[in-house]
């Protein structure tokens, strides 16, 4: 099993419609990141992300880890 982000479909419940406008949020709500780190994220591209930023990205979206992440069958 794999563990797989749901970033695509926690932004479309929250109408936010690409990395870019996700990028300003946090800026905004005071958890810059970096646009490579969440386009990379978004793709499932990475093996490893730091807890701050699954904890800027889940304040954000106003959702837990369970809702951020999902696992799969390979």
């Amino acid at each position: 099993m794999i563990v797989k982000n749901r970033l695509a479909v926690l932004m479309a419940e929250k109408e936010i419609r690409s990395i870019s406008e996700l990028q300003r949020i946090m800026e905004t709500a005071g958890h810059p990141i970096a646009r490579k780190t969440l386009d990379r994220f978004y793709k499932n591209e990475n093996n490893q992300i730091h807890y701050d930023t699954i904890a800027a990205i889940c304040a954000v979206l106003e959702c837990s880890i369970g809702d951020l992440f999902t696992l799969v069958e390979e």
